[in-house]
């Protein structure tokens, strides 16, 4: 079964690189993938009929009107089953903390190597 994967970052044109560089592996029944443009957008799908069976969330940090660090306090409360990765520009002292309070699954620093991420995911959900 392919493992579904919603991405959610406030840049579009990184989501649409996202859908290319997965697109093969989609094709292939590997992943399926789902993207939100924002924290609002992605409760909105994981709380739909599509999301149910999302099992990975990829979120950025710094997004408007809901962080990613907000996004996530509602996804483990609500989708204690989703792993979660987060990505990010911004490496500070402070973001690496709560990074690590959250306790995510995995952080990933951008501009984000998505053969290492790819393979997080593999080894993550075997």
């Amino acid at each position: 079964m392919a493992t579904n994967i919603l991405f959610v970052d406030d840049e579009e044109a990184l989501l649409e690189l996202i859908a290319m560089i997965f697109e093969e592996d989609v094709l292939d029944g590997k992943f399926k993938t789902n993207f939100a443009l924002s924290g609002k957008d992605a409760l909105k799908k994981l709380n739909s009929e599509e999301g149910k069976d999302i099992s990975v969330l990829v979120t950025d940090i710094n997004m408007p009107y809901l962080s990613g660090f907000e996004l996530v306090k509602q996804v483990k409360i609500n989708f204690p089953n989703i792993l979660i990765y987060m990505m990010s520009a911004y490496e500070d002292q402070k973001t690496l903390e709560e990074v690590r309070m959250l306790d995510i699954k995995h952080y990933f620093n951008k501009p984000v190597d998505f053969i290492d991420l790819k393979r997080t995911i593999e080894e993550d959900v075997a």
